[in-house]
């Protein structure tokens, strides 16, 4: 997500403002033996481009956030991590997720509530919950579990389909860790991808992802930090 902003922050930037430059000398009228005067006009057709040229990037950034599974479990797991370390409270965490989730996770799901609330208690008896990190794993596409006794089944999903696709996921906080793997899929227009479940891991479905290279390995992966 860091990275992501400061890309789209750098295009804006660097479209935006040579935009402007361009135009400059546009925004007044210097006539002979006159002093300048601003051009409305151009100042408004410039001030319009520029303001559409800044929405058109910034629609294209909502759409990357949306459309890259592990952008959208990326912004997930931090709100699942921070509500488990006490950083912020369940309505907050139902907030954050709410754009990209699916109807089910909500704080009617008493599953989901239940699993926050057990991991808090564990969190909050076996570490100060002051080092807050996570990593990501491999998008897991329906050939790779279609089958696979580790994963749990998907009534309809066949080899052959690009969704719904599992990511596993592994939260450390302080010295306790515990792995999750979470089901994401597209909604109706296809453009946006959200979290539909998420359970913990089994011990052999996280063995069978390191194994088969659907998680990195931890030195090898890259570490996200909750502040």
């Amino acid at each position: 997500m860091q990275t992501a902003r400061l890309v789209f922050a750098s295009i804006a930037i660097l479209t935006v403002l040579p935009f402007i430059a361009f135009n400059i000398k546009r925004l007044t009228i210097k006539r002979e033996g006159e002093k300048p005067r601003p051009n409305i006009k151009a100042i408004v057709l410039v001030s319009v481009g520029a303001v559409a040229l800044a929405m058109f990037i910034f629609s294209l950034y909502m759409f990357t956030i949306d459309y890259q599974p592990h952008l959208v479990l990326e912004r997930f797991v931090k709100a699942y991590a921070s509500v488990i370390s006490g950083r912020i409270d369940k309505s907050e965490f139902f907030e954050r997720i709410g754009s990209i989730s699916g109807p089910g996770l909500n704080p009617e799901n008493a599953k989901l509530v239940e699993m926050m609330e057990n991991d808090y208690k564990v969190i909050d008896n076996m570490a100060e919950g002051k080092n807050v990190r996570f990593q990501l794993g491999e998008i897991i596409i329906p050939k790779h579990y279609v089958d696979i006794d580790v994963f749990t089944q998907i009534d309809g999903v066949g080899e052959n389909d690009t969704h719904p696709v599992y990511m596993l996921t592994m939260i450390e906080i302080d010295e306790a860790r515990k792995y999750y793997i979470l089901l994401l899929d597209l909604d109706e227009s296809g453009n946006k991808w959200g979290i539909a479940s998420i359970d913990e891991a089994l011990q052999e479905t996280v063995d069978y992802a390191y194994k088969n290279k659907l998680m990195k390995t931890e030195y090898a992966n890259k570490w996200f930090m909750v502040k």
